[in-house]
């Protein structure tokens, strides 16, 4: 299944040149990729919000473009390496997080680029597991505050023998 036959919530995303192919095409940069993405969105995904995210991002390529923006085809990977490191470790970024991170930003080849993917999907499957163990753990207190509420009904009836039994 091809990346542009899904889509990963809403509906927002249903054109048949999807803005990330566009972005590509023309070889656009990262900033202006997010500036187009959120203006391009805002009517059927976050209203103003976006429009302001699209600001942002228009803002910081602005505020970059007088000291120039890199071309990656002539940084060194030891630039690149350490430059990663560096933002990795000033945002605390660790985990998957941290590995996906890391292998998008140095990758080689396609494999690389598939142990990223591995890498997000090992956050998704624990987001999923740990909301998982939530639900369970929110359905036992439930659950206990249901026998709570029995035992308090049987005892104001005047049946203590179920309040005996703990």
């Amino acid at each position: 299944m091809s990346a542009n036959s899904r889509q990963v919530g809403g509906s927002h995303y249903s054109s048949q040149y999807q803005h990330w192919d566009w972005c590509i095409a023309i070889g656009l940069h990262y900033l202006l990729s997010a500036a187009t993405k959120y203006l391009c969105r805002w009517r059927n995904k976050n209203g103003l919000q976006d429009v302001e995210k699209a600001g942002h991002y228009l803002d910081k390529y602005i505020e970059v473009l007088p000291i120039g923006i890199r071309d990656r085809s002539t940084l060194s990977r030891q630039f690149i390496a350490a430059e990663t490191q560096r933002w990795l470790d000033t945002n605390n970024i660790t985990g998957s997080e941290r590995v996906a991170c890391w292998t998008m930003a140095t990758w080689n080849d396609r494999d690389d680029l598939i142990r990223a993917r591995e890498a997000i999907n090992a956050i998704i499957e624990t987001y999923r597991n740990d909301e998982s163990e939530l639900m369970h753990k929110h359905h036992q207190e439930n659950f206990k505050e249901a026998v709570y509420q029995a035992r308090q009904r049987y005892i104001a009836d005047g049946d203590e023998s179920i309040h005996a039994k703990e």
